[in-house]
């Protein structure tokens, strides 16, 4: 008989991580957040005042972002 034996690594992998492109303005104020770096360059193309910052976010499912909304607004009164 085999066993199937499933490690888990701290380190998040590739289809875990998320790049996000976020557009600020002059002000640096966001405007639009894209997640392909050439959307975010045709977006800024003739705005040189606007400037793009490159994050990587940590994908989150949908259940995970339904968690963290009931702990940070509570239960619904209605």
């Amino acid at each position: 008989m085999r066993r199937l034996i499933l490690r888990v690594s701290p380190v998040p992998t590739l289809k875990e991580i998320v790049m996000l492109y976020i557009v600020y303005d002059s002000e640096h104020l966001p405007l639009r957040r894209f997640h392909r770096s050439d959307e975010a360059k045709w977006f800024v193309r003739d705005k040189p005042e606007f400037t793009i910052e490159k994050i990587k976010q940590r994908r989150t499912s949908r259940a995970e972002q339904q968690r963290e909304l009931f702990n940070k607004i509570g239960e619904c009164l209605f």
